[in-house]
Parts: structure tokens; sequence; C-alpha cells
């Protein structure tokens, strides 16, 4: 709540010392990581490298629970501010699917890490993410085609969890954009029989 308060308020100052008081608390250390790049104090390369997806994940995926700080849990008012509306390990996942969808391929890989260790609410989020991925930037998973057909999960959700009508048009998506790269396209294409 302090970190959110202080970047409401543009106190950054405050905010750099409430981290710096808290080197060694694996949630303060993603909290203050996350605020640092809202806030703007952290480029999008440093974020990304210092994603979290490796080790123990525990903190992160608790990081929701833990800052539903009112007396309302589970409603997006018990959120401080700056986590809303979905808490801090949603904009956590959602910032990097926003760098995905500029073509950051430091991210993308991150991203896809990630996804694997996913389970239940966020399993289910980072789908839907890599199924608007597809709809809305062809060219970005075009020319990360490599990457995402290696990951399991993805190809999984082409083949297995798309509705024919949605596999159906992302193939007529597809088709347009084969001149970007044709090999990858007919392998997209081919994904989605």
């Amino acid at each position: 709540m302090t970190l959110s308060d202080d970047a409401q308020q543009h106190r950054l100052a405050e905010l750099n010392v409430c981290c710096a008081e808290n080197p060694r608390d694996p949630v303060a250390r993603l909290i203050c990581k996350l605020t640092f790049y809202l806030t703007k104090q952290s480029t999008a390369k440093e974020f990304v490298e210092h994603f979290p997806v490796s080790g123990n994940l525990d903190p992160f995926w608790a990081l929701d629970i833990i800052a539903s700080v009112n007396e309302k849990p589970n409603s997006p008012d018990s959120l401080p501010p700056l986590f809303r509306p979905d808490g801090p390990t949603s904009s956590y996942i959602t910032e990097l699917f926003r760098l995905v969808t500029k073509g950051d391929k430091p991210a993308l890989q991150k991203y896809l890490q990630l996804s694997l260790r996913a389970d239940g609410a966020f399993a289910e989020d980072m789908a839907d993410q890599v199924e608007k991925l597809f709809f809305e930037h062809p060219d970005i998973v075009l020319s990360n085609w490599d990457a995402l057909k290696n990951n399991i999960l993805v190809t999984q959700n082409l083949q297995f969890l798309l509705p024919e009508d949605r596999k159906q048009q992302l193939r007529q998506k597809f088709e347009r954009y084969c001149h970007i790269n044709e090999r990858a396209c007919r392998e997209v294409i081919h994904a989605l029989k």
C-alpha cells in the first residue's frame, strides 16, 4: 500500500527508500521491481531481465493475495490503486505481454517460460493473451513462430482449446500474412487444423 501511495503521489524518493529497506524480502523485491517499472524508474529491458521465471515462484504467484489489503478480499477495491484492477501478479504478466505485442523477443521468451509454470486463473489468462496475440498480432507470431511452436502449451491451446470457427478465422487471417514468412505461415495454418 505504501509503494502504491508513493507512486500515485509521485513520491519517488520515498518509494526508493522503502524498497532499499527491504532487499531480502522476496515479496517486497517483486513489488518494488514492478513499481519501478510502472513509475518508469526502470526500463523495459531491465523489467524483462529481472522478470521472475525460474526458481521458487511462490512469492510471485501469491502477490495478488498478499496485496488484497482492505476488508473486501477479491474485490478490485481491496487492491492498492497502482495494482488495480487485477493485482500485482496479473499486472506483471500484463506488462510483460504488452512488451511481447511490441515484438520484444526477450519478453516473449520470459512469457513462454512463465506460461509453463502458470496454473489456474493465471494459466487461463495467459492462454487468452496468446490467443489475442495470434488474432491481433500475426506479424509478431510469424516473426517468433519458432519460439512459439516449441512451447507445448501454445500448440496444445491452438489445437485443442480453440473452437473450430476461431481456428478457421485464424487460418484465413494468416493466409493474408504469408508474404512475411511463408514457412512459418504454413506451419501456423497447419497447427490450426
